[in-house]
Order: structure tokens, then C-alpha cells, then sequence
């Protein structure tokens, strides 16, 4: 079974021009008209194969999340995965469920996380070769509503 993917590109540029991707040289002139029969042609051809949503490949997403704070939320919206925090919490290996590694991927794969830095100022003082100072202030906000907040600090106990 073949893997057709959901997005092609422009098909419409592809069977004109020649390009179907973002990015691609466009030519100024169309195809001839044999040259556009042939790539509809491929087009039609490609788009009759039969679909599926396992593929004959492994998908393997894995992401080290480093943080200077405890982690107190992680949460990937659109894929299952396994989630390895090491004991101070400021580690965690984040992989694919090995029961949808073989699924064709149909979402990006987002990963949201957060540590104990909320709302805390940090700052950074740098001295030039000249003497002079650089200063950075940050305040990563909290934008989550007190409800939203009292089920997140729920969920982060079961961390």
C-alpha cells in the first residue's frame, strides 16, 4: 500500500509550470501543452494510488527538554507519548508511544512545557572588552486564567 501525502504542494503550478513547493524558481513561461498533459498525467496517476494510515516506515520523534527550574508541565497536544523526567525534574526525554510509530503523521508535532521561572524576573549583566555593561531583564508572563491555573497545578502533582 502507498503512502499519499495530504498536501501536494500547488498542483495547480505544478501541471502549468513545472513546481508545485514554496520556495521552488517559478518559471515566467508555462509548459507546453504536451509538457502539462504529462504532468497531469503523473498528477492523476499519483493521486489514484490506494491511501493508508500506517505506513511501512517507523516515525521516531525524541526531544531532550532541558530546563534551569523544575518542570511542572509537559503536554504534547496531538501524539501520545512517554514522558522520562529525571529526579530533580529538570530533565525530561519526551518519545513517541511505540503504538504510534508506525502511523502516518497527520499533525505537527507540538510540545508545550513549563518550569518554576513563571512569573519570576531574571536578569543578566554582561561586561564588554571596553568596559561597557549589557543588561537583560526577562519576565516570562503567566497568561493562564485561575481556572485554568487550579487544573494545571492538579495535573503537575501526577508529575
Amino acid at each position: 500500500m502507498a503512502f499519499v501525502p495530504s498536501y501536494m504542494g500547488n498542483t495547480g503550478e505544478y501541471v502549468n509550470k513545472g513546481v508545485s513547493f514554496v520556495g521552488q524558481p517559478i518559471p515566467a513561461k508555462e509548459l507546453s501543452l504536451r509538457h502539462q498533459q504529462a504532468n497531469l498525467s503523473e498528477l492523476h496517476q499519483f493521486c489514484s494510488q490506494p491511501t493508508s494510515a500506517k505506513s511501512n516506515v517507523i516515525w521516531d520523534i525524541s526531544v531532550l527538554v532541558n530546563s534551569q527550574a523544575p518542570l511542572t508541565r509537559l503536554a504534547c497536544l496531538n501524539h501520545s507519548v512517554d514522558v522520562s523526567l529525571t529526579e530533580n525534574k529538570h530533565t525530561a526525554q519526551i518519545t513517541l508511544q511505540p503504538n504510534v510509530r508506525d502511523n502516518v503523521p497527520n499533525h505537527d508535532f507540538v510540545l508545550l512545557f513549563r518550569d518554576e521561572m513563571v512569573n519570576k524576573p531574571t536578569g543578566l549583566v554582561k561586561v564588554g572588552a571596553g568596559g561597557d555593561q549589557a543588561v537583560s531583564l526577562q519576565v516570562l508572563p503567566d497568561f493562564l486564567s485561575v481556572k485554568e491555573r487550579a487544573a494545571l497545578v492538579e495535573s503537575s502533582k501526577a508529575l
